[in-house]
């Protein structure tokens, strides 16, 4: 392969992942309660944020642009004998969580608490 398109195919690459971690920056910025609440998490070739044993907020290129989708974790859901891994529709809560005011994702955090883990508190 000529370095010249190696390079470029490189610089692409790398501008996917910095644009994955410039929407999640966004969000931090706009959503700083929430963001408080959960911690930077490694996943496959990106970062996500984590909420304690609740969720997920994972970025995604979906057609040609990045969304940051809420998905359902938790430690006794991903250990559970029905868990399959790769069904995306029984994981995911909100398609795109970027544009959600911070006191609705309060709520929809809240309620995805509550059905994960009912009254243990």
């Amino acid at each position: 392969m000529r370095p010249e398109l190696n390079a470029k195919r490189k610089i692409q690459a790398l501008k996917r992942r910095k644009a994955l971690l410039d929407a999640l920056i966004a969000f931090v910025r706009a959503h700083p309660n929430i963001s408080s609440e959960a911690r930077l998490h490694p996943l496959y070739n990106r970062t996500g944020l984590y909420f304690y044993d609740t969720a997920v907020i994972r970025p995604l290129w979906v057609k040609d642009k990045v969304v940051l989708r809420l998905e359902k974790y938790s430690e006794d859901l991903a250990s559970s004998e029905g868990y399959d891994p790769f069904d995306v529709d029984a994981r995911m809560v909100c398609e795109d969580v970027s544009k959600i005011p911070e006191k609705r994702l309060e709520k929809i955090l809240a309620k995805l608490d509550e059905e994960l883990h009912g009254d243990d508190d």
